[in-house]
């Protein structure tokens, strides 16, 4: 029940889709077909999306994991591969599949239980709302930047600029009257340490932290 609407118990189901109800405050029990009690979930994840984050590979440019004990860099273009910012001290080659495992892990996420709301930005006092909850952080944040391009179509002036003047005196426009824009998004997340099988995320901008 939610903003004094009537609530709704649900009993007994006699048959498939088939359920007994009971207005909340009234004797009278109702037999209703085409529902449920699976239809009704009480989980949070039963009422709002799943999805957390969903970053196509293709779009992925840059990837860095930060934490206590130091930081890492990974770019790549439009055709790959992954190459790292600082190479290893050692002169080790970059295990491309273990990282493409790692960043494949994270650009999807799914949730698995809402751990609590806050009424601002998340990250931006998040190991207090952690630490007040019993759950610590882990110091580690992970930033994925991703590229999508579009087609825009030119201005009045852009046309006007790119024309050319004919030998007859006559306004030619260019032969292609759009051009690309390259979009760039960039996705931080910031990751708690595990508890009960969950790990704590937040992705910064947001007002929950998630449990994955």
């Amino acid at each position: 029940r939610w903003g004094g609407g009537t609530g709704l118990i649900l009993g007994t189901s006699p048959s498939y889709n088939v359920i007994h109800v009971r207005p909340e405050g009234q004797d009278a029990v109702y037999q209703v077909e085409g529902l449920s009690a699976w239809d009704l979930g009480c989980e949070v994840r039963d009422w709002v999306s799943a999805e957390i984050l969903a970053l196509p590979a293709p779009d992925l440019r840059a990837f860095s994991i930060k934490s206590a004990t130091g930081e890492c860099e990974f770019t790549k273009g439009a055709e790959g591969p992954w190459a790292a910012v600082t190479p290893s001290p050692n002169g080790e080659p970059l295990d491309v599949p273990s990282l493409n495992s790692i960043i494949g892990s994270v650009s999807y996420l799914s949730l698995e239980q809402v751990l609590f709301h806050v009424s601002a930005d998340a990250s931006a006092d998040w190991e207090a709302q952690l630490k007040a909850r019993g759950l610590e952080p882990a110091e580690i944040s992970l930033t994925l930047t991703t590229e999508t391009s579009r087609e825009v179509s030119l201005t009045s002036e852009e046309i006007k600029n790119q024309s050319t003047v004919s030998s007859d005196g006559t306004l030619v426009p260019p032969a292609k009257t759009t051009r690309t824009v390259h979009d760039r998004k960039v996705e931080v997340l910031r990751i708690g340490a595990e508890k009960d099988g969950l790990v704590a995320v937040v992705v910064e901008g947001r007002k929950t932290i998630y449990g994955v």
